[in-house]
């Protein structure tokens, strides 16, 4: 895994002509948000506070996915209403089960969202099965196990691995991973770390469901020790289309090696996001 690039901050294709942020400017945002609120957790008056903006942050993360994956129109459901489903715990709907999976999902992995201390040691192919057999309880029949099936993403001509090579492609990522996660903590290494991975693991897409939302989850584990994690990387239907295209550029180069230089401009775009 070569982390050996810049993450893009001129003409970065989907940005409006003025925008007033340098990737300097991004990372001292974050770490002052981190400085800050670590020091306001000490306060006793705002521990109070900490449960409703522990939901805050969970009600938006699924509200986007579910917006990302196309599960929902903007018309057909709006956030208050996922904050309403998993505090009354309904599951009497597909909708209500995705939305509740996910928020157990979330809450086994970043009970506190709030820069959790994450042993980097767990960062393995088990729990990548573990959050899938999460998010698939009683929706899927094969939640936990890899695909054996080949499978592709739709409208393209590509596949993705094959299904003997998932296994193996799998825990190399992993490994290869929590090495740079050992040797770089700070937020402009994980960034990048964070978007290799993601590519790539979506490249292996190891499961036959539900792969971006494990994928976004174990993102969000790269990115804890610095961000308000679980991160999410859509907020309307051009976002999505910019995440997408930032993707295909990620795994078409004609070395044939992983460069998701937009798809990290996008994701550190998307931490600065979750903070305001």
């Amino acid at each position: 895994m070569d982390i050996n690039f810049d993450i893009p901050e001129k003409n970065v294709w989907w940005r409006p002509n003025y925008w007033p942020y340098t990737n300097q400017i991004i990372f001292k945002q974050i770490e002052s948000f981190k400085n800050l609120f670590l020091k306001a957790k000490e306060d006793t008056e705002f521990q109070k506070e900490l449960n409703r903006l522990s939901l805050y942050y969970h009600t938006n993360f699924i509200y986007e996915c579910l917006k990302g994956e196309k599960n929902i129109n903007d018309d057909e459901l709006e956030i208050n209403n996922v904050e309403r489903i998993i505090e009354c715990g309904s599951r009497s709907s597909k909708i209500e089960v995705k939305i509740q999976n996910l928020y157990r999902a979330i809450f086994y992995l970043f009970p506190d969202p709030f820069f959790p201390s994450l042993e980097i040691k767990g960062f393995t192919t088990d729990l990548a099965k573990k959050l899938h057999e999460i998010i698939g309880y009683e929706l899927w029949d094969n939640s936990g196990v890899y695909r054996k099936l080949h499978a592709k993403p739709s409208k393209e001509d590509y596949e993705y691995a094959e299904p003997h090579l998932i296994e193996e492609k799998l825990e190399s990522l992993f490994e290869n991973t929590r090495f740079l996660l050992e040797k770089y903590s700070g937020i402009h290494e994980r960034i990048k770390i964070g978007a290799l991975f993601f590519t790539m693991f979506l490249d292996i897409h190891p499961f036959s469901n539900g792969n971006g939302r494990i994928s976004r989850l174990l993102l969000s584990f790269i990115l804890s020790n610095t961000c308000v994690v679980p991160i999410g990387l859509y907020y309307s239907q051009d976002s999505r289309e910019t995440y997408l295209k930032c993707l295909r550029e990620s795994r078409l180069t004609f070395s044939h090696t992983y460069s998701p230089l937009a798809l990290s401009a996008f994701i550190l775009e998307s931490a600065l996001k979750n903070l305001i």
